[in-house]
């Protein structure tokens, strides 16, 4: 149990690295070859929009064919597509490579956290997802560093092929990953599991709490999709830094998260057993977009990487407390259900995020404005249920670390 545990860590770690890698270098490559501005968003948009359209899909795909299955041949075709991106001239084409790795990379995400469920020990919730939280966090960190230091000693192109490593490493380490998942029924309803989004409200109705934890979720989503072209715009018009700089802010969020994820288990229990986790969640989660907020009135450089440093520590307890709570209140086929479906709506949040960094190129708003708008919609997100969750939604039980 522990060894496959463990080693499907490092497989989702490696896949991690890989995918922050190629999030990282994307806008970086576009900047290169095409330009800074509608190039960059299109760009960014349509590695995000397929996802949401392939939903349904992609949820049947996870279920019926099997985690570990969906995974291999993902990470295959993400390594082929990945190391082939920079050699793409034509734009057009460009982007219809840019469409299909969006499509194995959702998939490929959603199988791994449906996998998840079967891997973590029996009572080990806490500390699994906290560990989860960590590589994945180190994963955010090193892949800025590491595109950083592939760039200012080699080239882009060199950056995408190290990518393309990673994602051939995670489908090794999973295809030797031995994945016992159960075919058997885990309740009455499973046999007839709609893979539908009419089976994602079948779950929501069954369970209010997943309210709580997906509607926070679609604001995050804003803030994320906002994140890379507003910390690259900062980064040249505000700092006047190289464009490559950026990724020293997107490092400094991932020691934040990493520090996060070491300090949630013990964060989590001394808040005490009488408070559920998606209250936590709901408070946490307002605490990150205050700090986030904050960054709008940071003038040097220097302070923005250590505000964003300060931000990236509850979002990882977020994190945490997010698995936790789905975990315990579903199933783990029902999870790799409510992955595949809520996934591609946090995902056109993310789009919408983006989208919306045209009112700074356009300049129908200043960059100040654009983030502080980003940031009140998710606190709107958030607000309406701190006040209204009645805590008998969750299954309760106590925290087991």
């Amino acid at each position: 149990m522990y060894n496959r545990y463990f080693q499907f860590i490092v497989g989702y770690g490696l896949y991690s690295l890989a995918a922050a890698g190629s999030m990282v270098a994307l806008p970086l490559l576009v900047t290169q070859r095409f330009g800074m501005g509608n190039e960059l968003i299109t760009s960014l948009l349509l590695r995000l929009l397929p996802r949401v359209v392939c939903a349904p899909l992609l949820g049947a795909i996870v279920v019926q064919r099997g985690g570990k299955f969906t995974i291999i041949i993902t990470t295959i075709g993400l390594t082929i597509g990945t190391v082939a991106l920079p050699h793409v001239t034509h734009y057009r084409a460009f982007q219809g490579l840019n469409v299909c790795m969006s499509i194995l990379h959702m998939s490929a995400i959603t199988a791994l956290l449906a996998l998840r469920a079967h891997i973590i020990p029996p009572g080990k919730n806490f500390i699994a997802n906290a560990r989860f939280a960590m590589v994945e966090r180190l994963a955010n960190i090193a892949a800025p560093t590491l595109i950083s230091v592939l760039l200012y000693f080699c080239s882009i192109l060199y950056a995408f092929c190290v990518v393309g490593v990673f994602f051939l490493l995670t489908t090794l380490v999973v295809w030797t990953t031995k994945i016992h998942v159960s075919t058997a029924p885990t309740n009455t309803t499973a046999p007839t599991m709609n893979t539908s989004y009419i089976g994602l409200l079948g779950l929501l109705r069954e369970k209010p709490v997943l309210w709580t934890m997906f509607l926070p979720a679609l604001g995050f989503g804003l803030i994320e999709g906002a994140k890379y072209s507003c910390l690259l715009f900062s980064t040249v018009h505000i700092f006047h830094n190289a464009e490559s700089q950026y990724t020293s802010l997107l490092t400094a969020y991932g020691l934040g998260a990493l520090i996060g994820s070491w300090i949630a288990p013990t964060a989590i229990a001394w808040m005490g057993p009488q408070v559920s986790t998606s209250t936590i969640y709901l408070w946490i989660s307002l605490l990150e977009s205050i700090v986030m907020a904050s960054l709008a009135w940071i003038p040097t450089f220097s302070g923005a990487i250590i505000m964003l440093g300060a931000a990236g520590i509850p979002e990882a307890i977020v994190s945490v407390c997010f698995f936790t709570t789905l975990q315990r209140n579903l199933a783990p086929q029902q999870e790799g259900l409510f992955y595949a479906l809520t996934f591609p709506l946090f995902n056109t949040a993310i789009i919408l995020g983006t989208a919306c960094s045209r009112l700074y190129t356009t300049s129908w708003l200043g960059l100040r404005q654009f983030w502080l708008l980003i940031i009140g919609l998710n606190i709107l997100t958030i607000l309406p249920l701190l006040f209204t969750t009645n805590k008998r939604n969750e299954q309760r039980t106590p925290h087991r670390l």
